[in-house]
């Protein structure tokens, strides 16, 4: 008797945008990849740096190192070397980066992370996809939600009829699995359709990402539930809203009990997280393999505040007029040249 060979249950590869507010979080994540992921779950790691200068080769060195394992089959990838990106704001340029990236990863699936996203166990063998071989994800109700009105537009974009799909649609929070070829196509047709390149339209149409790979599939004649199994287990996230001791605590507890293996915290909820939710973090994160004991787990913490401060504050100096940007540069250097041995700060 011939039988079917099983399917492929591996992740495959793991992709994730990154600026500079975030490298911290992503060695943390990889970190968590190289003590919870065996060798044989993970074929590539490609990370998309979308600072705005580039990671030095030194910062490179230390995130690579830190996948372990991984490390040699990881990639990280400027934005140029993926697509040409129009004028948009950060946010949404890393969209269009998750769905561009895909022409690198022919015939494969792939699993974006971001940054937040970091493991604490091993994932179930079927965690990233189901046994008849359909990438799990979840899905809720988007009556109330308040992305809505970005689904209503993608849903109308791919010419479907919104009030149909509201009540269930497949959500947007990492990790979500998807098909490289099936998105590649996506991008084809609509660039076919639009007459521009996919970013362009991306950007000037206001899509998004993961509501647009879902639609695209269904305006093509398939349902949710025949493109997805909609029954992954959820992962606890401590948001800006939840940065509290109490959230952050049943997060944890949530964590310990759920069978997810991933747990994300936002970057501004690390970076104003008092001391006490900051304490049963840090102890959370040892127990989970992530650092040797919580001296080492602080000491991230307080990296990772430092650095969260610079980028933000060179982020604002970017952000500046020009005009505005060249007198603080010439203030900072004459300040620096009145202060003998010292440098000027970096403007």
């Amino acid at each position: 008797m011939v039988t079917s060979p099983p399917h492929d249950l591996r992740a495959g590869t793991f992709v994730g945008v990154v600026f500079e507010s975030e490298f911290a979080l992503q060695r943390l994540q990889a970190r968590s990849m190289a003590r919870h992921l065996p060798a044989d779950e993970v074929e590539r790691v490609i990370v998309i740096d979308n600072s705005a200068t580039g990671m030095t080769d030194a910062e490179r060195s230390r995130l690579t190192a830190e996948y372990g394992v991984h490390a040699p089959v990881v990639s990280v990838l400027r934005p140029a070397d993926i697509t040409a990106l129009p004028s948009a704001s950060g946010w949404r340029a890393q969209q269009v980066l998750k769905l561009a990236v895909a022409a690198s990863i022919p015939g494969r699936r792939y699993v974006v992370l971001d940054a937040k996203n970091h493991f604490v166990r091993s994932p179930a063998a079927d965690f990233f996809v189901a046994a008849d071989g359909r990438p799990r994800g979840r899905a809720h109700s988007y009556r109330d939600h308040p992305l809505r009105h970005d689904l209503e537009r993608v849903l109308a974009y791919c010419g479907l009829d919104a009030d149909a799909h509201l009540d269930r649609f497949t959500a947007t929070i990492t990790p979500v699995v998807l098909d490289a070829d099936a998105v590649t196509g996506m991008i084809a047709g609509i660039e076919e359709r639009s007459g521009r390149t996919f970013a362009r339209e991306f950007v000037g149409r206001e899509l998004t990402e993961f509501f647009l790979y879902s639609s695209w599939l269904l305006s093509h004649g398939t349902t949710l539930d025949e493109a997805f199994s909609l029954d992954q287990p959820s992962s606890p996230n401590i948001w800006p809203s939840t940065a509290q001791s109490g959230p952050v605590q049943a997060a944890i507890e949530a964590a310990d009990e759920a069978t997810a293996p991933l747990f994300s915290i936002h970057r501004t909820a690390l970076a104003n997280l008092d001391p006490e939710p900051t304490a049963l973090l840090c102890s959370f994160w040892v127990r989970s393999g992530l650092f040797e004991d919580l001296a080492e787990a602080e000491a991230f913490v307080t990296g990772f505040r430092a650095d969260f401060e610079r980028a933000r504050h060179g982020r604002r100096l970017r952000e500046l007029p020009p005009r505005v940007l060249a007198v603080a540069r010439r203030t900072a250097r004459s300040v620096a040249r009145r202060l003998p041995g010292r440098t000027g700060p970096a403007v």
